[in-house]
């Protein structure tokens, strides 16, 4: 589900960064914008989406700081790593890429997180029985 919700929201975020991008002839002031949509919408989109998955499994389980922090600093690094590379949100070959990188290791990184496994100590199990 929070893959699918990645590849809805990646390559709107991306034109909307482009959009807000382009509204003003001052670099900041379109930079900042921009930047912030494109680094924080997908990540939370995605986290919400699990929160919602994750609410019909396991409910009130979710480690919600945790799982907004590693979103958002998987985030940072798969944008750097496009900037590093020279990508660009106005090819399509590129933010296709980048949309399906973001798809999977966003989507897996998010699910590994918000789901407590059975060995941590945090099932009810474990705690009735100490």
């Amino acid at each position: 589900m929070n893959g699918a919700m990645a590849v809805v929201v990646v390559p709107v975020s991306l034109l909307a960064g482009v959009w807000v991008g382009s509204l003003s002839s001052k670099t900041v002031l379109a930079a900042l914008p921009a930047l912030l949509i494109v680094a924080v919408v997908p990540p939370l989109c995605v986290v919400g989406a699990e929160a919602w998955v994750g609410q019909r499994f396991a409910p009130g389980r979710m480690r919600w700081g945790r799982t907004v922090g590693v979103a958002l600093g998987v985030q940072v690094l798969l944008l750097g790593g496009a900037v590093w590379a020279g990508a660009s949100a106005r090819k399509l070959g590129e933010a296709t890429v980048l949309t399906l990188v973001e798809a999977a290791v966003l989507a897996t990184g998010v699910t590994w997180v918000a789901r407590p496994s059975a060995a941590s100590g945090s099932s009810p199990e474990r705690r009735s029985a100490s």
